[in-house]
């Protein structure tokens, strides 16, 4: 019996999903090609959500000047989603702004 050219790993995986959902860059600037709920790779998931916090905040809103998980919700992320990363999405968000 003949063995496959190539046998995935889950680093090969882990690393077809990374490239899968990672930003692009398109003749109409940055996009991201996976929708937020279909979203599965970690790190990319806290990128774009701490994308998100910097939005969020460039947009500034008075009124409500706090940051909270339910603006992550309102953008789009599932509660799975930011129940395992949204915490440290937001701690990456104020680290890069120190």
């Amino acid at each position: 019996m003949s063995q496959p050219a190539h046998t995935f790993v889950p680093e090969d995986l882990a690393e077809a999903r990374r490239r899968f959902e990672a930003r692009k860059l398109t003749q109409d600037g940055w996009i991201w090609p996976v929708l937020r709920p279909g979203m599965r790779h970690g790190p990319t998931i806290r990128e774009r959500m701490t994308e998100d916090l910097r939005r969020l905040v460039a947009g500034g809103c008075p009124s409500r000047p706090a940051l909270a998980k339910c603006d992550l919700f309102a953008l789009g992320w599932t509660t799975g989603q930011i129940a395992t990363h949204g915490d440290r999405a937001i701690n990456e968000f104020f680290r890069a702004k120190t």
